[in-house]
């Protein structure tokens, strides 16, 4: 699993793993990034913007979204149109295809992932 994000403020840190996706973005994106962040923010309703994947409308992802109140806004998946994020994934893809060779291991994957 590979999640990054984009607030106002800037980009968010690259979190790389191969645990299951489900538990591990309510778990490590939602509850410390996502949640305070969006509490911290001076609007009365903040609206976080994802992408519609499969894993991001699992149930106990919607039923820590709805506990904790948080309003989200429905994008299509995987659309560039309507999710930035989308054209960095296509941006991070490309320049690091041009840094793997046929001895790249997973430890070098991660580290052309976060160089980049």
């Amino acid at each position: 699993m590979i999640w990054g994000g984009i607030t106002a403020d800037g980009r968010r840190h690259l979190l790389i793993d191969r645990s299951t996706v489900i538990d591990r973005y309510r778990d490590e994106i939602l509850w410390p990034l996502v949640l305070p962040y969006l509490r911290q923010m001076n609007v009365r309703q903040p609206i976080y913007q994802y992408d519609n994947a499969r894993p991001l409308r699992a149930g106990i992802v919607n039923q820590f979204v709805q506990e904790n109140g948080i309003q989200r806004m429905n994008s299509p998946a995987m659309s560039p149109d309507l999710s930035y994020i989308e054209n960095v994934w296509d941006v991070l893809g490309r320049r690091v295809s041009l840094r793997i060779t046929p001895h790249s291991t997973l430890v070098y994957l991660r580290r052309f992932l976060e160089e980049e």
